[in-house]
């Protein structure tokens, strides 16, 4: 199974056309690459936010992480 779509451009260097792909019952291994990926960082901050007390002691810092954790949480 390729990774992405490669083409080649105007001035013949190999670029990526496509990182999804557009058919609804197919798939590139990158886009099963992403997602797991995405899966696991989000797990891990999920975790971390769990855990964030036993990792900082100050109360302003773990207010501080807790909104620094749910602001890159949306952002994933």
């Amino acid at each position: 199974m390729p990774i992405f779509r490669f083409e080649k451009n105007e001035f013949g260097a190999i670029v990526i056309s496509e990182y999804f792909q557009r058919g609804q019952r197919s798939q590139w291994a990158g886009e099963g690459y992403i997602m797991s990926v995405l899966g696991v960082i989000i797990g891990l901050s999920y975790l971390c936010l769990n855990n964030i007390t036993a990792l900082v002691e100050d109360k302003y810092q773990v207010r501080m992480c807790v909104y620094i954790l749910v602001v890159f949480l949306f952002i994933l």
